[in-house]
């Protein structure tokens, strides 16, 4: 019999059919296509799982990227994708649907509504009734999928990839094409369309400007603007394009012939020729805004980044702004993701982007009192237990306040802190590389309105609390937040109901003085009603332990409970001092006061 090992293995190349160009989830039926017109038989998919074929005598690994075998990949497709199909899948078709990169997961719902939208009215015209639009709109919603992959395969018919010089020293022409509701730039030529397509002067030589700048501003799928211009002119024309990536290609010369590739229906890239220096990096790294600081540094070093990743993507947050009610930062406890800047009626979605790519993330909120802002950014940089790195930052304001993204207490090579920057009381914009653009998966690099000179300062002995000594796996990131009781006003529970014992994560504290403070975790898109405090009763801590004896807080009352049930109950009174740890299996608290120190360690299954 033969060995199932030894047939040749084909890695899953993206968790999303490359047909209608929408996700594959578990469970859906599809087909992996081994070459062209040859395809493996539909399964039920089961991600991060080997399916032999035993027809084509093949092993397909669900890995979608995520793979050390690094065998050729393949694409996916919806089974019904497959037989819907119209023509025969072309290179240039599986070209045009490539991604530059994996985009925001909430690009996926805005896709389907974007194309619902557009094929609803169409429908009218083909059925033998008018309906009302709500129902035209329910039917254009089954029909969404089909719609976006007939329409991709008509859009590459006749459509191939290609290369073609454009001389800047004559004039260039530019056509536009809608994909999916979306605006890309097709076309950039030196003579005017012959089928009859609308031309848009995007370079008149009559003005004798040299070229010394293009701007493009593009997403996942292709160019979606671009720009000619002098070195030192400013960008004008267009508003911000919406959930678009903005890069400058910039020449100390002029520049005079470009390289466009095109996958047949939209630009994917601009090339400037070796000679005047296309190879330079700095030329690939797309900011999410067309304005942006030119000087950046590398955290690790503290030094201006000698080599930079392609395809380098800058996000931001808009520090010290008007309006800003606090910063939330995502960490593992030894690197960071994503900062983001709180402000009034905000936008939570960004919670939901980052679950999609992490299971096991902290959510370390810092509010800010009315007239607080932050005054100094710090690096943490060292080497912990099992000499993992450990990279995080820790915000300071003129309240003085102190707040560590990061595990609790220095890893024991790192005494010191790095001052990066002290921005400015009237708002800063700073930017940080998305995680995924970087081979660590998380924040590597910074750019700031100037660069400061790096000043070290002791490590805070605030920020370095005694453990509650409980004993878990040397190597666990704890996170710790501490907040005083006295004062306390009102209370909003975080609850993570996504999970099946549906701990309570972390709580808000609103003092009489208008202070805030939080403790653990928090998330508004988690948050419950905010509780009024009754200072003549304590506040009672209910907690217990999953199957596997991970403690966590189940309950947490300003009243007692009704009866004790099977928590383990601690009471807290509103005076002294309220611990919370945090680890990704458990939830440690511990009240300190006058009375004596108390904790829920002793929680039982």
């Amino acid at each position: 019999m033969d060995n199932l090992d030894d047939a040749p293995y084909l890695c899953m190349s993206e968790k999303r059919c490359r047909l209608c160009q929408f996700g594959l989830e578990e469970g859906d039926l599809v087909v992996a296509r081994i070459e062209y017109e040859r395809f493996s038989a539909e399964f039920p998919l089961r991600m991060n799982e080997t399916i032999h074929d035993d027809h084509e005598w093949i092993n397909l690994h669900t890995c979608a990227r995520h793979c050390i075998l690094g065998d050729r990949r393949v694409p996916f497709f919806h089974g019904n994708c497959l037989w819907f199909r119209l023509f025969e899948i072309s290179e240039s078709f599986l070209a045009a649907g490539e991604y530059t990169f994996e985009p925001s997961p909430c690009e996926e719902p805005r896709r389907f509504g974007r194309i619902r939208n557009l094929l609803a009215p169409k429908l009218n015209e083909v059925l033998p009734v008018r309906l009302p639009p709500e129902v035209l709109t329910t039917i254009a919603g089954l029909l969404v999928h089909e719609c976006a992959m007939i329409t991709a395969e008509e859009q590459s018919l006749e459509n191939t990839v290609s290369e073609i010089l454009v001389d800047l020293s004559c004039d260039v022409y530019a056509n536009y094409h809608a994909v999916d509701g979306v605006r890309y730039v097709k076309s950039l030529r030196n003579s005017r369309s012959e089928t009859g397509e609308e031309d848009y002067h995007l370079l008149d030589v009559g003005e004798n400007r040299s070229v010394r700048k293009i701007w493009i501003a593009e997403d996942h799928r292709g160019i979606r603007f671009a720009k000619f211009s002098s070195s030192d002119a400013p960008l004008s024309g267009p508003g911000p394009i919406a959930r678009s990536w903005w890069r400058e290609i910039s020449m100390p010369s002029e520049i005079t012939t470009i390289k466009v590739k095109t996958d047949g229906i939209k630009l994917r890239d601009i090339i400037v020729s070796s000679a005047t220096g296309s190879d330079d990096v700095r030329n690939y790294i797309s900011w999410a805004s067309p304005r942006h600081p030119t000087k950046m540094i590398n955290l690790v070093t503290l030094g201006r980044p000698h080599e930079l990743p392609k395809r380098l993507r800058m996000h931001y947050f808009d520090c010290n702004a008007p309006g800003t009610t606090g910063y939330t930062v995502a960490t593992n406890g030894f690197s960071i993701v994503m900062i983001h800047a709180h402000v009034h009626h905000d936008d939570t979605r960004f919670y939901k982007e980052i679950d999609a790519s992490f299971s096991r993330l902290f959510f370390i909120h810092m509010p800010l009192d009315e007239g607080e802002y932050v005054t100094e950014i710090h690096r943490r940089f060292g080497f912990g237990t099992v000499n993992l790195p450990s990279l995080c930052l820790v915000f300071f304001t003129n309240r003085g306040r102190s707040t560590l993204f990061g595990t609790s207490g220095p890893p024991d090579s790192c005494r010191v802190l790095n001052r990066i920057y002290a921005p400015p009381p009237d708002g800063s914009r700073i930017y940080f590389n998305t995680w995924d653009s970087v081979k660590e998966k998380s924040i590597k690099y910074m750019a700031f309105d100037e660069i400061q000179r790096p000043l070290h300062r002791p490590f805070p002995s605030s920020l370095m609390p005694r453990s509650p000594y409980f004993f878990t796996q040397s190597n666990e990131p704890w996170v710790v937040s501490y907040s005083n009781m006295e004062g306390i006003e009102e209370v909003t529970l975080c609850r993570d109901v996504l999970v099946s014992h549906k701990p309570i994560i972390g709580m808000l504290l609103q003092y009489a003085d208008g202070h805030r403070d939080c403790l653990g975790q928090f998330r508004f898109d988690k948050a419950l009603e905010s509780i009024r405090v009754d200072q003549s009763m304590n506040l009672h801590i209910g907690s217990r332990r999953t199957t596997k004896s991970f403690l966590y807080v189940a309950d947490i009352l300003t009243s007692p409970p009704s009866g004790r049930g099977e928590l383990f109950w601690v009471e807290a009174s509103w005076d002294g001092v309220l611990e919370w740890w945090s680890s990704p299996r458990h939830s440690v608290l511990r009240h300190t006061s006058s009375k004596g120190q108390v904790t829920n360690i002793a929680a039982r299954i």
